[in-house]
């Protein structure tokens, strides 16, 4: 048989990880929606990626979308946002295949 103070720790412990875990649920939606910038960094120069992979190019009117070199002349930087109906998610992927894309010519799965 359990001990009373055994049956708290228990309780405790488990209205603990319920907490912590509504939290990082909570702060996950949020992220979800705000307008933070997403990018990947392309091993190539700005000036070879002039015209966006069709991954980026499909979500044209729902992203904002930056090309810029990367910090110590390391390829160039390819930042984009949602600014229309376009889930994090979906940007995140396009934005992992047009990196693929620029680099080799394919996407890896």
């Amino acid at each position: 048989m359990m001990k009373t103070s055994t049956k708290a720790a228990v309780w405790v412990g488990a209205g603990a990880a319920v907490a912590i875990g509504g939290r990082a649920v909570v702060g996950r939606k949020a992220s979800d929606r705000d307008d933070r910038w997403l990018a990947v960094t392309v091993n190539c120069s700005p000036e070879q990626v002039h015209e966006l992979p069709e991954p980026l190019a499909r979500l044209r009117a729902d992203v904002e979308i930056r090309i810029r070199p990367a910090t110590g002349d390391k390829g160039t930087e390819v930042l984009a946002r949602p600014i229309g109906d376009v889930s994090r998610a979906d940007l995140r992927t396009a934005l992992r295949q047009a990196k693929s894309l620029i680099e080799t010519g394919s996407v890896l799965r």
